[in-house]
């Protein structure tokens, strides 16, 4: 038989192509088949990549970052089966919240929080009239904004380590990738355990943000071997830049509107 992917004859027996590496498939398309494949091209359990990558992102992370940039692909997961088992995690996460547990999106607890005092803001007027489904729709493309933060962190962590000239920018986002990826999954399974007991997803994802900025400040101390001090004041200093570029944003975004917006309402 020929290789279905160069068609060069195959060798009696042969479980990869001599000419092009591809793996000789014989057996049928079954759902069978299908799990088995995924299993060999993401999850890699006979050889415990999975479980080894979250294991060494949390003891070791430099040996799974460094190791990926330097080709080793053996002992962990790549990067992009990486990022796809994280998304599909934080995409199953999002399937059971907006459909199993729509109340645990609830954020009127946010007008008592606040006081009298917004009680007549229409901001929060709305919180209490709309649907929670409804209100976070944005939800449903969490898997975009995931994926387009990454090289967003990785700027802000470039500049904030701009003397660290080993490290580009593409390595950067190699890091934030690795480091993302491990919070969502991480965070996934403590999150369905506790929405059961009634526990509220927005009340939470203000602890999942403190957890994510203070394991990406242990994976950076880690990746350049920096003292206590030295992470708290990259720290402060990554937040101030973040700062700073958002301002730029909404001036920028203002700016726009005003120069713009005027001339669209004079055509008008």
């Amino acid at each position: 038989m020929n290789c279905k992917n160069c068609d060069e004859t195959l060798e009696h027996g042969a479980q990869f192509c001599n000419h092009c590496g591809a793996r000789v498939i014989v057996e049928p398309f079954t759902f069978k088949y299908v799990t088995q494949d995924f299993e060999e091209r993401f999850l890699n359990l006979d050889r415990n990549l999975l479980v080894r990558t979250f294991r060494d992102m949390l003891l070791r992370p430099k040996a799974v970052i460094d190791g990926y940039i330097d080709g080793v692909r053996k002992r962990h997961m790549n990067l992009a089966n990486w990022l796809a088992v994280a998304i599909t995690a934080s995409g199953l996460m999002i399937f059971v919240i907006r459909n199993l547990y729509p109340e645990s999106l609830d954020m009127t607890w946010m007008v008592e929080a606040m006081g009298e005092s917004q009680k007549d803001n229409p901001f929060f007027q709305n919180l209490e009239q709309e649907d929670p489904t409804e209100t976070m729709w944005w939800m449903e493309y969490q898997a975009i904004l995931y994926i387009l933060m990454i090289p967003i962190y990785a700027l802000l962590a470039k500049i904030t380590f701009i003397k660290q000239k080993a490290y580009s920018y593409l390595k950067h986002i190699v890091i934030v990738g690795y480091t993302q990826s491990w919070l969502s999954l991480a965070m996934t399974l403590p999150v369905l355990i506790l929405l059961p007991f009634g526990a509220n997803y927005m009340k939470m994802s203000y602890w999942v943000i403190l957890i994510q900025f203070l394991f990406s400040a242990y994976v950076y101390k880690r990746m350049f071997n920096l003292s206590f001090l030295g992470i708290v004041w990259r720290s402060l200093l990554f937040i101030l830049i973040g700062i700073g570029v958002y301002l730029l944003l909404v001036i920028g975004v203002v700016i726009f509107m005003m120069v713009f917006g005027a001339g669209f309402a004079a055509q008008g």
